[in-house]
């Protein structure tokens, strides 16, 4: 997906549809959906792993590493 034009298909879909619908949250995770389908060669179930995994579980994980070293540091 490195160079193409599907590479800003899920930019331009999200931007599409926040105009389109006044809702950003909805179009963003539109956007969310569509480039995961892309990269994982529209397998919907490798896509929503992918969400899943890669878009909450490990920023969560981050987060909290990030509160315990606040905490320790005082």
């Amino acid at each position: 997906m490195d160079g193409t034009f599907w590479a800003i298909l899920p930019a331009l879909i999200a931007i599409f549809l926040a105009l389109l619908t006044k809702e950003v949250y909805s179009s963003l995770f539109c956007g969310i959906v569509v480039g995961a389908l892309l990269a994982n060669g529209f397998n919907p179930v490798e896509s929503f792993n992918t969400i899943a995994i890669k878009g909450l579980s490990e920023p969560v994980a981050d987060l909290a590493g990030i509160s315990i070293f606040l905490v320790i540091l005082g």
